[in-house]
């Protein structure tokens, strides 16, 4: 079986971990595996990869001026794209993002390859797409795909109507290495895993710790992620008095280090995909905090049993809420087995056997 991821890059965030554990665990399983990303070498590769698995950069990806240049450049990666599933010859190509569902569908069409395009997000107001060109390329293009992977049947009527019909849901995975369920020493810790972007809403969680930190001396926030609003966030913690308390550790690697030691994971956003934070702070036997706008969030954090949801952007609920976890062993002991449970769906193992009863109806 030969695989194809197209993307944007494999920076840190979501997808890009996805593409990540996806690729490594087919190429344990002896699949032929390629990653296509349209940067260059001037965007790195965060995650680890296996050296079996081959990357293509097509040095394609920019900001264009106008709708000639966005013309030309659409037409440079359509070429390259065609260039390079003709190389690889794959029996799958899994494209993640909307653009680039668009750009890779085409491109199949002209291959004669299967397409299954891979929806991230849960289609909200902060995922969709802006431009009229790129709105109308979806609706002409995505009914042209194999499958549509989507987060949620509730978000069906929020892709093109003629693409409904291919739309399947399958669960974004989690590496193994998070189900280790060696006893750790913990600490009292809240910890999120997010890119400070405004949909990531941190600011109300800093708010909320804000709130609570001087009843909980030994508590501190771990806040791990880089992005535009991250000297906001930091500013604000100055203002609230609270910057001693708060530690920013940028982008890192070994995030399930800091997920075993601490005692809650929040994740306060505006919106949110199948948050891939979410499932490794599961794994790792987290009680979750999280905001009460996403079926998905609705689905991880069954409220009172191993969490609570709070409603979006309400700092007090959420102070509330984190403060009740804290102070009562109990109740987070018993959270933090109900998070294991709710996780095991979402284990590399488990989802990898949903895609090879997809890929089967390819073969």
């Amino acid at each position: 079986m030969k695989i194809c991821h197209t993307l944007l890059c494999m920076n840190p965030g979501g997808a890009e971990n996805v593409v990540a554990t996806l690729s490594n665990y087919w190429a344990s399983e002896k699949k032929e595996v390629s990653i296509v990303i349209f940067v260059g070498d001037e965007d790195p590769i965060f995650y680890e990869l296996s050296p079996n698995i081959k990357v293509y950069k097509l040095n394609l990806y920019g900001e264009s001026n106008n709708l000639f240049q966005s013309l030309k450049k659409f037409t440079k990666i359509i070429i390259s794209l065609i260039r390079i599933y003709k190389e690889i010859k794959p029996n799958i190509i899994l494209a993640h993002g909307n653009r680039e569902i668009t750009l890779s569908t085409i491109s199949s069409i002209i291959t004669g390859n299967k397409i299954i395009g891979y929806i991230h997000n849960d289609q909200s107001e902060f995922y969709r797409e802006k431009s009229k060109f790129w709105k109308l390329m979806e609706k002409l293009i995505y009914p042209f795909t194999n499958k549509l992977v989507i987060m949620d049947y509730s978000i069906l009527n929020k892709i093109p109507i003629f693409a409904r019909n291919k739309a399947i849901q399958i669960n974004n995975p989690v590496d193994e290495k998070y189900f280790d369920f060696q006893e750790t020493e913990k600490n009292m810790n809240i910890i999120h895993v997010g890119s400070f972007i405004k949909r990531k809403n941190q600011s109300c969680l800093i708010k909320a710790f804000s709130k609570i930190f001087t009843k909980n001396s030994k508590s501190r926030l771990i806040l791990i992620g880089e992005g535009p609003e991250k000297k906001n966030c930091e500013e604000l913690c100055i203002k609230l008095k609270i910057n001693d308390k708060v530690d920013f550790l940028g982008n890192i690697k070994n995030v399930k280090d800091h997920l075993k030691k601490s005692a809650i994971f929040v994740m306060p956003s505006f919106s949110e995909g199948m948050s891939i934070s979410i499932l490794e702070a599961l794994a790792t036997g987290l009680p979750l905090v999280t905001t009460n706008f996403s079926p998905f969030h609705r689905r991880v954090t069954i409220n009172g049993k191993n969490g609570y949801l709070v409603e979006v952007n309400d700092e007090n609920d959420m102070a509330e809420k984190i403060d009740l976890i804290l102070n009562d062993n109990k109740l987070r002991t018993d959270m933090s087995a109900a998070s294991k449970i709710i996780s095991r769906d979402f284990s590399i193992k488990q989802v990898s056997k949903k895609w090879d009863q997809v890929f089967q109806k390819f073969n």
